[in-house]
């Protein structure tokens, strides 16, 4: 049940009278199971997986006598579960590899299991530290894993934030409403009329990169990079803009990356909740900034490297979280030249060299494998002398499997996108746009998704599959 499908918008209406009609104190009931209903919706057995993983969570949490040994537990044990499902065949792979030998069972990734673990195990941690009193009740417990909008990919919430809003029965409001869907619009207009619409080029080029020349391989590596990023935060502002209509504030998960002046700012911007869980849960427990320069370089590596794991059982993923480590972790040692000027061309310079950066670590997060990554990387600069040259262009334009209208549209849209962007600077748009002017705009996105977007072939979420 996907956000952008009739299912979910029968479904989310569904919930959504329940909850408004349910008495005050029956509002959290009604949104389990809503939650439950959600994810049974694609695998019911596997709900069996994800309350087991709650449970091991919430009883380590409440063992007050036995704290050290309960958090083993819960470590063990949910990222044994996490592990299993998620890496055992390419652990093995490489085991049997050594051998010459190949073997692999057939194992269903359960839908948001990476999510739903890394929020049960943050919160079994916070209650270690003393940050929160542990929950006494299985089923709300239970809630806070499961509540729908946040479930499959994030934002992965901390215990402390949402759990007083999940149980609080707000009532009715028209605030609510207003605010909660202007995010889904905004965020259907990133899914369906950006990262959909860009997608066709991008799966054109990747699916056979040896016949591109360079301008479209620059180009697709470039639209993946908004393509990922309007479908990621698509989803992150269509889960925060339903959880608004429950009068549930989720955390904002991107705040505007490609505008980074840094890569720690980047990462600063970029999927925050799983960012801050490993710096909190990771970084800091290694020592964070507080050790000698080599050491916080290894530690930035190492949880860079968990990073790009977390985002599944491949070398490539491992490449990506490489690469970014190495290059902060490098950076740790190089001279801050010009660190505090303050010019508009150097910080667009330096925002224009972040995204390219990213751009190109992004290659191997989509290539697949190492022999389409260098291919790809190979010919980047092929044909730099007929760039310029309409026929070339166009010739290229062919080859997106799309007409030059088609792919202008897409182009539009990502420059509406950075319009928008660049107006709410770290904040969202719609938080900077209130009353008629915001009204204007949701009725545009509208327009524009509805008139442009991709319906026809309708693409699952990329991060589903983490």
């Amino acid at each position: 049940m996907v956000f952008n499908s009739w299912t979910y918008a029968f479904f989310f209406a569904a919930a959504l009278l329940v909850y408004h009609i349910c008495p005050r104190k029956l509002k959290w009931m009604s949104l389990l199971a809503a939650s439950c209903i959600f994810y049974m919706a694609w695998n019911p057995v596997l709900m069996l997986l994800l309350i087991f993983v709650a449970l091991v969570n919430f009883l380590c949490a409440m063992a007050e006598n036995h704290k050290k040994p309960a958090l083993v537990i819960a470590l063990a044990l949910s990222f044994g579960v996490l592990a299993a499902f998620k890496y055992l065949n390419f652990l093995l792979s490489g085991v049997l590899g050594l051998f010459g030998e190949t073997a692999e069972f057939d194992i269903i990734l359960p839908m948001g299991i990476s999510f739903y673990t890394f929020q049960s195990v943050g919160y079994t941690i916070d209650v270690y530290r003393g940050v929160m009193e542990p929950q006494k009740n299985f089923f709300k417990f239970l809630l806070f894993i499961t509540f729908f909008p946040q479930l499959v990919a994030g934002p992965i919430e901390r215990a402390e934030n949402i759990t007083p809003q999940l149980f609080s029965g707000e009532k009715l409001s028209l605030d609510n409403f207003m605010d909660g869907g202007a995010y889904m619009i905004l965020g259907y207009f990133k899914k369906v009329a950006v990262a959909d619409r860009i997608a066709i080029a991008v799966n054109a080029v990747y699916k056979a990169p040896a016949n591109f020349g360079g301008l479209a391989l620059i180009t697709a590596a470039a639209l993946f990079s908004f393509q990922i990023y309007c479908d990621f935060s698509g989803y992150s502002d269509i889960a925060v803009g339903c959880a608004k209509c429950f009068g549930i504030d989720l955390s904002q998960n991107f705040r505007q990356p490609f505008l980074s002046k840094s890569l720690k700012e980047f990462w600063r911007r970029w999927h925050i909740s799983l960012s801050s869980w490993f710096k909190d849960y990771v970084y800091f427990p290694l020592g964070g900034g507080r050790v000698s320069k080599p050491r916080r370089a290894f530690n930035t590596l190492l949880t860079f490297l968990l990073s790009g794991l977390w985002h599944g059982a491949s070398v490539m993923f491992l490449a990506w979280g490489f690469l970014h480590g190495a290059c902060q972790a490098v950076l740790e040692f190089s001279p801050k030249i010009l660190a505090g000027k303050k010019c508009w061309l150097w910080d667009f310079l330096r925002v224009c060299a972040t995204f390219s950066f990213v751009t190109f670590a992004f290659i191997f997060f989509r290539a697949g494998t190492f022999d389409v990554a260098f291919t790809f990387i190979s010919r980047l600069f092929v044909d730099v002398n007929e760039w310029m040259k309409i026929d070339y262009i166009f010739k290229t334009l062919e080859g997106f499997g799309m007409g030059a209208v088609e792919f202008l549209t897409g182009v539009g849209c990502v420059t509406a996108l950075i319009v928008t962007d660049l107006i709410g600077g770290e904040t969202s748009f719609f938080d900077k746009t209130r009353g008629a002017a915001r009204f204007l705009a949701c009725a545009a996105l509208a327009v524009i998704t509805i008139s442009t977007g991709v319906f026809y072939d309708a693409q699952g979420f990329i991060y589903f599959q983490f």
